[in-house]
């Protein structure tokens, strides 16, 4: 009886050792991922703020290629 008990005192315990081990596991785990989640955060940040940029300098230069485009054909209309 008493060795029974030990035995089942003994599974116990490297039941619960390897639960301790598998949640450590999970959490260096999902340390890892929070770390790449940021970086990959961080990287679409940078890509959201050089969409930007280059967005208003389109719009810029599409403005300014309007406003020449324009002066060209007044030029054009009064040399007639």
């Amino acid at each position: 009886m008493v060795e029974r008990v030990l035995v089942n005192n003994a599974a116990s315990q490297d039941h619960k050792d390897r639960l301790v081990a598998q949640l450590r596991q999970e959490a260096m785990d999902l340390r890892v991922r929070e770390r790449e989640y940021k970086v990959l955060q961080d990287q679409l940040l940078a890509l959201e703020q050089s969409f930007n940029r280059v967005t208003d300098d389109k719009r810029r230069m599409e403005e300014d290629y309007k406003s020449r485009v324009e002066a060209n054909i007044n030029m054009v209309s009064s040399l007639r």
